[in-house]
């Protein structure tokens, strides 16, 4: 059922246990990101890496960063949870899956060459500072939209 608040009622309550516990269940969705970028380090750090099984995972992941922040707001997660800090989980995650992860793929998958150190530098650790930079920015997001250097 939608929250009372969604339905044009009265905000529900914080101590319904329903919606709190529906709220940490978003979290925990959310960074399920985590345990799915960890299967991904470790199989581009294996002695084969598998690109079939990287796709695989690498789309999980985006399908739950997709998802999760309409389960959050349908939910009301900062109403409910006010003293966890989903966005900072969600940031965290973002930066793993979509900088880090690509970053070490370039590497992994050969794209640029372990030895090549310039070309690692600008092709797989410039883009880390960029997009870490971006996530630090507090002006990178506004309500509507993404605002800025398409790293965030």
């Amino acid at each position: 059922p939608t929250p009372p608040r969604s339905r044009g009622m009265a905000p529900p309550l914080r101590k319904q246990k329903r919606w709190v516990a529906a709220s940490y269940f978003v979290h925990f969705y959310t960074a399920l990101g985590l345990p799915i970028s960890l299967l991904q380090v470790l199989l581009l750090l294996g002695p084969e890496p598998s690109f079939d099984a990287f796709f695989y995972l690498n789309s999980l992941a985006v399908f739950v960063d997709a998802t999760d922040g309409t389960l959050a707001r349908l939910v009301d997660v900062k109403l409910n949870t006010p003293t966890f800090d989903g966005a900072l989980l969600d940031n965290i995650v973002d930066f793993i899956t979509f900088t880090f992860i690509p970053s070490l793929v370039t590497v992994a998958f050969k794209i640029v060459a372990r030895d090549d150190v310039p070309m690692v530098l600008n092709v797989a650790v410039v883009p880390l500072f960029a997009s870490a930079y971006q996530f630090c920015y507090s002006g990178a997001k506004t309500t509507e939209s993404f605002v800025g250097f398409p790293s965030y």
